[in-house]
């Protein structure tokens, strides 16, 4: 239950619409803790202690009579300014009795246990796919219309939705606000964090049906399978070739297109992949290339580029992220377990026995 507190001290009510005409703030009722996790409520009632004014509520004439003074954001519905209210509070009030989540709205709960029921009520069209919300099949839609809406201000390239432009556009701004705990690295989304987070836990939370192998992502094991069932989606317009990946596909047509997107920047040769514009630095720009500009904090090693150090930080963290699918022996380093599966394992998955 929520309390609305007359600003003003005129009154207070339990009533949403007879407090109407006043300046209010919304506090949660110390009888109704039961409905709202403790920490949240401990969280708002902090919060109104200390800034009393900045949840104040500002009603004016107009469409948006409802104004929230933390952010100046403008509400038409005194229901939509008090669901608002808490993002900026963190309570979440509606909670989900199978998984035990919390959610700010009622709406995000009903939307949430669909995927608890299987329910999918809203289908496309045009290909037959079916999502749990309207807002998803409108997005879902502008891939087959094209359509982009949201623009770019800085470099002009469009997106379909106006997340992804806010992620794009901190690109620009170099802003990366999702910061790893564990080794301080920043990430431009939550996502991004999140499977990052699990080099750190060793968490492989997606596992193929077919071989038991695990991965951190269900986009990674959704790719592997493509190598039980033979599925090659992506087809060469030129050449016909198929492919698993839409990455293998994009390298593969620049032999047809003679595209060569990576430039060395200290001589006029250009190539085709990554990996090529790495053994050319290496062979032909070993001083420059090999100049040492990544120092690690711990230890002070130097390393030439930035992966090698994120590499060896996993010795400080005594993590191992990469295990053997065969004995289940774990490396910090991929290279490493490359090397242990082509020395140490037969084809047939037979233990090699190391020499003494």
């Amino acid at each position: 239950m929520l309390i609305i507190a007359c600003f003003f001290g005129v009154k207070m009510t339990l009533s949403y619409l007879s407090c109407d005409r006043h300046c209010c703030i919304v506090i949660v009722d110390l009888a109704s803790a039961n409905t709202v996790p403790s920490q949240q409520t401990d969280k708002l009632q902090q919060l109104v202690r200390n800034d009393f004014q900045k949840y104040k509520v500002i009603h004016t004439d107009g469409d948006k009579r409802y104004g929230c003074i933390a952010c100046g954001n403008r509400f038409r519905k005194w229901n939509t300014l008090n669901n608002h209210i808490r993002l900026h509070t963190g309570v979440k009030p509606h909670h989900c009795t199978v998984c035990d989540k919390w959610f700010r709205t009622h709406g995000s709960l009903t939307i949430h246990k669909r995927i608890h029921e299987g329910s999918r009520p809203y289908s496309c069209s045009v290909c037959g796919n079916s999502f749990t919300q309207s807002g998803t099949l409108t997005t879902h839609m502008r891939l087959h219309s094209g359509e982009k809406p949201y623009e770019c201000p800085v470099c002009g390239d469009s997106f379909t939705t106006s997340s992804i432009l806010n992620v794009h556009f901190r690109l620009h701004t170099g802003q990366k606000p999702f910061k790893c705990s564990v080794c301080g690295q920043r990430f431009l989304t939550s996502s991004l964090l999140k499977v990052h987070s699990r080099v750190h836990t060793g968490e492989k939370a997606y596992r193929c049906p077919v071989c038991d192998k695990s991965f951190r992502q269900h986009c990674t094991l959704k790719v592997h399978s493509r190598v039980h069932t033979g599925d090659k989606p992506y087809k060469c317009s030129v050449c016909q070739k198929c492919f698993r990946q839409s990455s293998s596909l994009t390298a593969h047509s620049r032999v047809h297109s003679g595209e060569c997107p990576y430039k060395c920047s200290l001589c006029a040769s250009s190539f085709k992949q990554s990996c090529q514009l790495f053994a050319h630095l290496e062979l032909h720009h070993p001083d420059e290339y090999g100049a040492k500009k990544y120092k690690c904090a711990i230890c002070d090693k130097e390393y030439a580029d930035r992966s090698s150090l994120w590499s060896h930080r996993f010795v400080h963290l005594s993590v191992k992220p990469f295990s053997c699918s065969e004995c289940g022996k774990s490396f910090s380093r991929r290279t490493n377990l490359q090397s242990h599966r082509k020395y140490r394992h037969h084809a047939d998955g037979k233990l090699v026995p190391e020499k003494t």
